[in-house]
């Protein structure tokens, strides 16, 4: 006996489009719709038919892709309605209208071209090193959703308290059962044991803290990261060599890369800062996803692959890049700035980056391996035609070819 099909409840039919409810009043009666059809240049058929059966005053049509030089979908929409369109300036993203009046925040990452977690961590890490650097210590308090020392705590506190309440008001709820609070002291900062009390709930300071995948600690030496990330690609590949005899050469290439590859190149930009000996053991963890297909060095150039130093470097040029030429996000741009001579010289037409000046006071060697510096420093080492790419694309290609033989000729 045949099975009987399943109706499609996302036919196209006007009977399916739910109108909303009525707005009915003594001296005015006004019915309304709004769909979201996507693409009215397609439907214009339907959107016509269902304006007639439903007996709509109006019908409002969200995501209709409809071009402002496409004049023949608006005549034919109208059908005896008048028809007001409002194209959007450029893409299909929502937040145009954002962009254009700069109503975002500046410091919003979400939702934005050229913006990721790893460009929020980078600026919150290019914060705390700058405040070490300066002999300062920091307080980085992580929020989940669902005497002068004492000072300190009770405004902190009372900033709590008012986000608790703030949160409260708009139907949220501070989950201070989860919120983590990072203390990262000076050297000669007496204040050690650091602990805050928000609606009778003790908050107290812990020596590391995952904020968007990353681990962070106390001292910014990534080494609770370092060891995680380790631990978990380990794992895969354990599981990954078990049933490497049933895969193919593609196969356990993807899923190296899937898996594994990007697990190590996830905000790696962050590990710039650590020595050679800090990252060994991200290393080893590519050499042996290596080994699943041959000897390590070899394999390396045969997929030009680069190691795990060279795509940190990577990441932290493809970084400079989009700042240098404005297209990265502001609280990155704040960080380097180009290169102009106080005289006309031929470097000006260089494209170098300015490097910051080094503090008199503070720590030197932390503010030589921050990003403000590591960047700009790695930028200008650059050859001139490399850095005068006109595309990202085709200065990541040419980037990674640069990168490819000074580390694995």
């Amino acid at each position: 006996m045949p099975r009987s099909r399943r109706p499609n409840h996302r036919r196209r039919c006007p009977a399916n489009l739910v109108c909303p409810p009525l707005s009915s009043h003594k001296e005015l009666s006004v019915v309304g719709g709004l769909w979201n059809c996507r693409s009215a240049v397609q439907k214009v058929d339907f959107s016509t038919a269902y304006v007639k059966v439903k007996s709509l005053h109006f019908l409002a049509l969200t995501e209709t892709w409809i071009t402002p030089d496409n004049t023949a979908t608006p005549a034919a929409l109208s059908a005896g309605y008048s028809f007001s369109h409002i194209p959007r300036a450029s893409g299909r993203g929502g937040f145009a209208h954002f962009h254009q009046n700069n109503l975002l925040d500046p410091h919003q990452s979400g939702f934005r071209t050229g913006h990721s977690t790893e460009t929020a961590l980078l600026a919150v890490t290019e914060a705390l090193a700058t405040a070490r650097a300066s002999s300062l210590s920091s307080v980085l308090i992580l929020l989940d959703l669902s005497a002068a020392f004492d000072t300190v705590k009770e405004s902190i506190s009372a900033c709590l308290t008012d986000i608790s309440e703030w949160m409260a008001t708009h139907h949220l709820k501070l989950n201070l059962d989860k919120t983590e609070l990072l203390f990262m002291p000076y050297k000669t900062s007496p204040l050690h044991d650091l602990s805050i009390t928000v609606d009778w709930t003790v908050v107290a300071a812990s020596r590391s803290a995952r904020n968007l995948g990353v681990v962070l600690d106390d001292r910014l030496d990534f080494k609770e990261h370092i060891r995680a990330t380790a631990r978990s690609c380990r794992f895969l590949l354990y599981n990954i060599r078990r049933i490497r005899p049933y895969l193919t050469t593609y196969s356990t290439q993807l899923l190296v890369q899937t898996m594994v590859t990007s697990r190590l190149d996830y905000c790696n930009s962050l590990l710039a800062s650590l020595p050679a000996c800090a990252i060994l053991p991200l290393q080893l963890i590519q050499n042996a996803a290596a080994r699943l297909f041959s000897h390590v060095t070899p394999l390396l150039r045969s997929l030009h692959c680069l190691p795990v130093a060279a795509r940190i470097r990577f990441k932290v040029l493809t970084l400079a890049y989009t700042t240098a030429n404005r297209t990265g996000p502001a609280y990155l741009q704040d960080l380097i700035q180009n290169y102009v001579p106080a005289r006309p010289l031929r470097s000006s037409t260089a494209g170098r980056l300015a490097l910051p000046p080094l503090r008199v006071n503070g720590s030197r060697s932390s503010q030589l391996r921050s990003f403000s510096t590591l960047a700009p420093q790695w930028w200008n080492e650059l050859p001139i035609p490399l850095r005068s790419t006109r595309t990202l694309p085709a200065f990541r290609r040419g980037l990674k070819t640069h990168l490819f033989r000074l580390h694995l000729d």
